[in-house]
């Protein structure tokens, strides 16, 4: 399946850009990807409970991050691959 095959990919290092919680600025994340997956990813939003904010980031490829924002701005990575 799929998880397989980004096993077996070479991974990069990138950083995603996120507009902080607070929306005064852009913060960056640094993320490690598979190889395959280094066209601009389709970014979408949402408030979460308890205050978070969260940001998900999905690759062509199929690949997917999640950035959970917390009440105090803390980020937290989620690769959903």
């Amino acid at each position: 399946g799929r998880r397989s095959c980004f096993a077996s990919e070479p991974r990069v290092n990138m950083l995603l850009e996120a507009k902080s919680p607070c929306g005064c600025c852009v913060v960056e994340i640094p993320v490690c990807i598979p190889a395959c997956c280094l066209d601009a990813p389709c970014v979408t939003g949402r408030d979460g409970l308890f205050g978070r904010e969260i940001v998900n980031y999905v690759w062509k490829c199929g690949f997917r991050v999640k950035v959970v924002f917390d009440r105090h701005g803390d980020a937290v990575v989620h690769y959903l691959d």
